[in-house]
This record gives C-alpha cells, sequence and structure tokens, in this order.
C-alpha cells in the first residue's frame, strides 16, 4: 500500500508564531484528518511533527491514544521547531522525505498544500475500541468545559440544551475535564467507546466536538454556539452538525 506523508504545520496561519496542537482537539483533529485522507487514496500516512508537537507527557499519551483509533495513521517527531512552511518541507526533503502541507478552504488566507476540508464531508463512523465499560442503555455524551472560555456558554443555556435530550430518554454522560468518571475524565479509549454507542454527542467547540467526529455521523453532533467561532465550527455547519445558539 502507498504512503502519503502529510506535514503538520508548524506555524499558525493567522499569525507567525508556532503551531503547536496545544490541545486535545488539534491532535484529534490532525489525525482524523490523517486517516479519512488515507481512506480516500487507500494509502497509510504518516504525519510528520516538529518537536515541540509532541514532547510534553500529556501530548505523547493523547498522540498514542489518538492513534490507536485508527488503522492507517502513524507519526514521525522532528527535532526541530518554529520553521516556516518552506523551510519544514525543505528540511523534510533533505531527509528523503517527500511530505505536503494542507489547507482549508474555511480559512482563504491559507493558499499552499492540498485542501484538507473536503475529505471531512463524510465522518467515518469507527468501530469502538476493545474495551468494557458500563454505560446507560440511552444516553448521550457531554463537553461543555472549555480551556477558551470564548467557546463556553451559560448554565441556562447548558441545561436548556440538555433537556431537550432528556426529555428524549437520554440520560447525560459527561465527557472531559468535568467528568466526575476518572476514565471518562481522563482515558480517550473509554471517551471514544461511550461516544460510539450514544446517541448524540452535546457540547461546545472543543477536543470532545473533534474526537466525537471518529464516531457519530454530522447530524449526531450537536455544539453550542459561543463568542469565538473557529474554522472546525463552520466547517461542521456546512457538512451537517447542528448548532445551537
Amino acid at each position: 500500500m502507498d504512503c502519503k506523508h502529510i506535514a503538520v504545520r508548524s506555524l499558525r496561519a493567522s499569525v507567525d508564531s508556532p503551531y503547536t496542537t496545544p490541545g486535545l482537539g488539534d491532535r484529534a483533529h490532525e489525525v482524523l484528518k490523517a486517516h479519512l485522507y488515507g481512506k480516500a487514496h487507500n494509502c497509510d500516512v504518516v504525519l510528520h511533527l516538529t518537536k515541540d508537537k509532541y514532547g510534553k507527557v500529556h501530548k505523547k499519551i493523547s498522540w498514542s491514544e489518538l492513534l490507536a483509533l485508527v488503522p492507517n495513521v502513524s507519526i514521525q517527531v522532528h527535532e526541530i521547531k518554529g520553521l516556516k512552511e518552506t523551510d519544514w518541507l525543505q528540511y523534510l526533503k533533505d531527509k528523503g522525505i517527500e511530505a505536503e502541507i494542507y489547507r482549508y478552504k474555511e480559512i482563504p488566507t491559507m493558499l499552499d498544500g492540498f485542501e484538507a476540508s473536503q475529505y471531512f464531508t463524510e465522518l467515518p463512523c469507527l468501530p469502538p475500541p476493545d474495551i468494557k465499560q458500563k454505560l446507560p442503555k440511552k444516553f448521550v455524551t457531554a463537553q461543555f468545559d472549555s480551556t477558551d472560555p470564548n467557546r463556553n456558554s451559560d448554565l441556562i443555556r447548558i441545561e436548556g440544551l440538555l433537556d431537550k435530550f432528556r426529555l428524549k430518554g437520554c440520560e447525560i454522560v459527561t465527557v472531559g475535564g468535568a467528568s466526575k468518571n476518572a476514565e471518562l475524565r481522563d482515558s480517550i479509549l473509554h471517551i471514544a467507546h461511550a461516544m460510539h454507542f450514544a446517541e448524540a454527542h452535546v457540547g461546545v467547540d472543543s477536543g470532545m466536538m473533534h474526537l466525537a467526529q471518529f464516531y457519530k455521523r454530522w447530524e449526531q453532533i450537536h455544539i453550542l454556539t459561543a463568542q469565538f467561532t473557529s474554522h472546525h465550527l463552520i466547517r461542521a455547519q456546512n457538512y451537517g452538525a447542528i448548532l445551537h445558539g
């Protein structure tokens, strides 16, 4: 099987500062993007990372757990950081690696690389991780505690949205940082397992929204909007996620 090499961007698109995949959502998005690309082109994908995207312990753990969710993606970490994209690609080329970067149609200032948003049209609905976990008979997963306050909402709006699912007979299973269950707070594999069996995922534009894209169809992802609108949120709406104002 052929192999595609994708260089995860070294710098942010909007400002000339390092892109370090700071959040779980960033890392989940990169892995899902690679998986969808490989699925579309029937190839394995290697993601090439600068060292600032990998070095911290929590990043190493989450990269490993995320990669365990998909069959066709691996990573390679390089001991450099902060390069302009042309220099980053040249660095890889000098090592004999013909890699490509990517752009998104939702960000007009991104001009180089292959257009990545097209691969998200249909989500993969992956099988669940092979673990055992006690879950309610009918439930939705939920996360509203983004580390970015501009993506969060107030309790009244949150409870109003959750009540719509409670009226349908769904229990609410909180995942991520606010969960009182250690596995559903800290283990990507347990969160992923729960998401697979959930009726839907409900939350804000944050890490769990990205993880839900591994397991749910777009119309099963409900997002409570806030002050900040990311290109991920625009894409989700365009492809069928349900946004709640």
